[in-house]
């Protein structure tokens, strides 16, 4: 019974017939259909999927007096109190997942797996903004007396004595522009002014990267400007025919997060 959630159920005694009208009813639920049978201490009722509104209409029928009814009045209602007992403790179960309206108890939280990925992700066309795009895949060597060094300055003319296609690995944690008190750099320049300073920048980080290269940047959002500079500076590569690898979100607990839409 691997496909199936099982529930004991004890202190019940009924025959045959009434087992029978259980089972009738349970069959109308969907696939897998659900049933009881009998074991040494009572009944085990089997179920994996349920529609509880149909169970619920079930009970109400057998414990009802049905004058017309082919079954023992006494046979339908000993049926109807043993599926009000399965409902009761179905209902103590408060994991399980809907589907088309119906509860499913097994297998619900299980990821469903991709048939066939690597042929779908060929007909998708992967990375399909950077298709186009006119890198050199010849890549440079970089100068002896840059090898090995560190250089102070502006990144943005620092970067362009470096030849291009010679860095392996570019990692920047740019000024956030959040205002923040430094010696020598004013931190809150207006939001055009500054992404045209940095995509600048990232400009020179492009040309120096080698074909097959990474480029990562560690950045915050602003909320209170709500200026999420992490979408704008993907969207930036993106632009720039570079295929966009991934995202790391670092949770600080810090005060930003404490901001919402409604400030």
């Amino acid at each position: 019974m691997a496909d199936y959630k099982s529930i004991q159920l004890t202190n019940f005694e009924v025959d045959k017939k009434v087992l029978d009208i259980v089972n009738n009813c349970l069959s109308q639920q969907p696939d897998p259909r659900p049933f009881v049978e009998i074991n040494s201490i009572g009944y085990v009722f089997y179920f994996h999927t349920l529609d509880i509104k149909l169970l619920q209409r079930n009970i109400e029928m057998l414990t009802a007096h049905d004058l017309f009814s082919a079954n023992n009045p006494s046979s339908s209602r000993k049926a109807g109190e043993l599926l009000q007992k399965i409902y009761e403790e179905v209902s103590k179960i408060g994991s399980y997942g809907i589907r088309s309206g119906k509860r499913q108890y097994v297998n619900f939280d299980i990821e469903r797996k991709v048939r066939n990925r690597k042929a779908k992700e060929q007909n998708r066309s992967q990375y399909y903004y950077a298709q186009d795009n006119n890198f050199s895949k010849i890549s440079n060597q970089l100068p002896p007396e840059m090898t090995n060094q560190i250089f102070c300055g502006d990144s943005l003319e620092v970067l362009k004595k470096i030849p291009d296609n010679s860095i392996d690995l570019i990692f920047t944690s740019p000024p956030y522009n959040f205002g923040l008190e430094y010696e020598r750099q004013d931190d809150a320049h207006k939001w055009d002014l500054y992404f045209e300073k940095l995509f600048a920048i990232f400009d020179e980080c492009i040309r120096v990267l080698k074909f097959g290269g990474r480029i990562a940047v560690n950045i915050q959002p602003l909320f209170s400007d709500y200026i999420p500079s992490h979408h704008l500076i993907s969207n930036f590569f993106i632009s720039r025919r570079m295929i966009w690898k991934g995202e790391i979100l670092w949770e600080k607990n810090n005060y930003n997060l404490l901001c919402c839409n409604h400030g």
